[in-house]
């Protein structure tokens, strides 16, 4: 049974500050969203150094980027990798806008970005050498049909990328910006979350932009954090084996190095994984 009163989630988001958070450093002038991401994108594709050859998968290719955010992982890819053309794409206008700028900023040719859905690609088929979705598999409404439509768009012999964290890692639900409780939502519902996250957003002044990224209102004007798709391993796995793509790599990163001897362990990894790392290959 879980609490559904948010007034103490309210209580405890305006003592504790997460001032690590992307959101918060923003805020502060630290660094934009854009630059985080940059930055952050060297750690996710370390994660697939030890399997690739890196320049091998981007260098001379065509790449999209599924959920490309502000495009700080996509400009990274394009400035170190140096790819024939990378793309990226987000269901987000605000994002992509931002991207846009990012990118020009940086001076990057053969970058470009667009606004879609990613169950709905405006590209040919077998159109790009390599797809990646770092931290996006757990923010897709229907992750299925999103791996079918890239799977069209990728090349025979192509790779597609994804890194992401579980939903029962210490901050999956995505309300830390604001609620920094390590697993909070094993012990709130859902709707108190969002009518915690919901008010102490009116704190922020950003916040109707974290507003519109996070929350929902349902059709009884009931309010959900409607922007993750509480992707578990488990689901994960499920979804991974329905999908006509070879699995080539799949590994857990753990919260802490002393934590691999219970990687493997269900339920237990669920709670202690930082990241689900796995790369697919298009065979036909």
């Amino acid at each position: 049974m879980k609490f559904i009163n948010p007034n103490i989630l309210v209580s405890a988001g305006l003592h504790f500050k997460n001032i690590e958070h992307p959101f918060e450093r923003e805020i502060k002038g630290i660094e934009s969203f854009e630059e985080w991401e940059y930055r952050k994108a060297k750690v996710t594709l370390s994660y697939f150094s030890t399997f690739f050859d890196l320049n091998r998968l981007f260098k001379g290719k065509k790449v999209l980027d599924i959920g490309c955010g502000g495009g700080g992982k996509t400009a990274y890819i394009a400035k170190y990798y140096e790819p024939k053309q990378i793309y990226g794409v987000d269901l987000s206008e605000d994002f992509i806008s931002k991207a846009k700028e990012f990118g020009k900023s940086l001076n990057i040719e053969g970058m470009d970005f667009f606004v879609c859905n990613a169950e709905n690609l405006p590209f040919k088929d077998s159109e790009f050498d390599s797809i990646i979705l770092f931290d996006t598999f757990e923010h897709l409404n229907n992750p299925i049909k999103v791996l079918n439509e890239a799977k069209r768009v990728l090349k025979v012999g192509g790779y597609i990328l994804i890194s992401f964290p579980p939903y029962y890692h210490p901050y999956g639900v995505h309300v830390n910006d604001l609620i920094p409780i390590p697993w909070v939502h094993l012990f709130f519902d859902n709707s108190a979350l969002a009518k915690a996250y919901w008010t102490l957003s009116f704190y922020k002044e950003d916040g109707e932009r974290r507003r519109k990224l996070k929350i929902t209102k349902g059709i009884n004007g009931s309010l959900e954090i409607g922007y993750i798709n509480q992707m578990t391993l488990k689901k994960c796995k499920e979804i991974i084996k329905s999908i006509d793509l070879k699995v080539k790599y799949f590994k857990y990163i753990p919260l802490k190095d002393f934590l691999y001897p219970f990687i493997n362990v269900k339920m237990i990894n669920e709670l202690i994984v930082k990241n689900c790392v796995i790369v697919l290959e298009r065979g036909h």
